[in-house]
């Protein structure tokens, strides 16, 4: 998911990953309510991850302007 919210063609995109993270966030929280998962740290590390590769695309679509991709998205 990281690397898919890095490569993120456009902010729609980005909205879609955001949305299949909170599922995912969900179905975790679930797990470690239910006992499934004791240690949410490494997830808490991905989870933070994944922020700071959105953030950092959300900005670098935005400066590219609208229906333009970043010459970084092809890397």
């Amino acid at each position: 998911m990281v690397a898919k919210a890095r490569k993120a063609e456009s902010l729609e995109a980005l909205d879609a990953l955001q949305h299949e993270i909170d599922k995912i966030l969900r179905d975790t929280l679930d797990c470690y309510d239910d006992g499934a998962i004791e240690d949410l740290e490494p997830f808490s590390l991905v989870l933070e991850q994944f922020h700071h590769a959105v953030v950092d695309r959300r900005a670098a679509l935005s400066a590219a302007g609208p229906g333009l991709v970043p010459a970084d998205a092809a890397a």
